[in-house]
């Protein structure tokens, strides 16, 4: 038996912000209650909003951007759960949190930190849980079929802590470690745990021209045999 899950938010006016940033705004511009021959709606939010992916082109100048992948990139068949403990003192996740429970030739790893549970908290952008510059580096050497790396944390820098992840963007970015790969932030993943057999995944973004990020549509088949 099989179930398909979505691994990405939807949408709205309360979507969290990284930092408490300017989130989604809606306007609707034609109305069928107003007269009008159709509904119509104009949307105004940053590109790293929600669920969404950075690209090498996020912190390289010369970066590949969304619209430079080939779709068979989006399609991921070799995934790894890992669940690290966060705690008010410990909101870097450091290479020991992970890299002990790597195995095989994954080309997509999802770190869940359980942090989803208060995303309707000012904590969750204000405290959120980062990863280590040590960490991207470690995983982009070791692991050279790596496409993506995805968590639930709303980035993969701590606001207190800009400046050591905006060097982890970079670690992790590296066109140097292949030109190709993706940090995937703000997924939804109280469905996983790392006990779970996925079949597949498919992340859909949205693909606008030289893109250094874009927010997307995650779907992810689960195994519920194994």
């Amino acid at each position: 038996m099989t179930k398909y899950v979505w691994l990405s938010y939807t949408i709205n006016s309360v979507t969290p912000a990284f930092g408490g940033g300017w989130g989604f705004q809606c306007e609707q511009t034609q109305s069928l209650t107003k007269g009008d021959s159709c509904n119509h709606l104009l949307w105004h939010f940053p590109n790293h909003l929600g669920t969404h992916v950075d690209t090498p082109g996020h912190f390289y100048e010369n970066g590949v951007t969304v619209d430079e992948f080939e779709p068979e990139f989006w399609f991921f068949t070799k995934i790894i759960v890992i669940e690290v403990d966060i705690t008010p003192n410990k909101v870097i996740i450091e290479p020991e949190d992970v890299i002990p429970f790597m195995n095989g030739s994954p080309d997509m790893v999802i770190i869940k930190t359980g942090v989803g549970s208060i995303r309707g908290k000012q904590q969750y952008w204000e405290n959120n849980p980062g990863l280590s510059p040590e960490l991207g580096e470690r995983l982009r050497k070791q692991y050279p079929g790596l496409k993506a790396v995805g968590t639930d944390s709303i980035s993969i820098s701590n606001w207190h802590n800009r400046e050591l992840g905006r060097k982890a963007h970079r670690y992790f970015l590296n066109p140097v470690y292949g030109e190709k790969f993706v940090l995937v932030e703000d997924m939804k993943l109280s469905t996983l745990d790392s006990k779970t057999h996925i079949d597949n995944i498919i992340i859909s973004p949205l693909r606008i021209e030289a893109a250094d990020g874009s927010p997307c549509t995650i779907i992810a088949k689960i195994d519920l045999n194994k």
